[in-house]
């Protein structure tokens, strides 16, 4: 809660702001996380959001950000995916952004651009000033920079990782 007190008319006036909040998730690495540690995978990403923001904060966004299979290169694994993809489009407050899942030369399948999202999306909504507090739900090193430079720009970060996974160079 952030208190500002003035007068007006000669009137003291206290104004209760609510800090503005945004969560960033990495959806792989959260996906991955639960089952790691054999916790269900099916998650109300709208009440996930609301009760780490809590009830004296305001949730302005959730970010969602993974990788969706392209339907002309894997039909299968893409129409396996679209009910769950169905369901986060349909959630109040989400934004998905999502990369894409390529194959490779090897038989198996990699990950383009999600992370490039996120990392630069929260630096650029941060330098917007569209929330006073960001939550990033990630066990990726690969954010330490952003995560750095997010600090820098001025908003207050809050990270949501797993116990089995708090790595140093996030945490610091």
């Amino acid at each position: 809660l952030n208190l500002s007190v003035g007068r007006l008319n000669g009137i003291n006036v206290v104004e209760v702001s609510m800090d503005r909040v945004c969560v960033f998730i990495d959806g792989g690495g959260f996906y991955f996380g639960l089952k790691r540690n054999n916790r269900i995978t099916r998650v109300d990403y709208h009440e996930f959001s609301k009760a780490i923001v809590g009830p004296d904060r305001k949730l302005v966004r959730t970010y969602y950000y993974n990788s969706a299979y392209d339907p002309a290169l894997s039909p299968e694994q893409y129409k396996s995916q679209q009910p769950f993809l169905d369901s986060l489009a349909k959630t109040p407050y989400l934004e998905m952004r999502l990369g894409r899942i390529i194959p490779t030369h090897e038989g198996g399948f990699k990950e383009r651009g999600a992370s490039v999202k996120l990392a630069s999306e929260i630096i650029y909504y941060a330098a917007r000033d569209f929330f006073d507090v960001a939550i990033v739900i990630t066990e990726d090193t690969d954010f330490v920079s952003a995560i750095s430079q997010l600090k820098d720009i001025g908003p207050h970060v809050e990270l949501g990782m797993f116990r089995d996974a708090q790595h140093r160079e996030l945490i610091g």
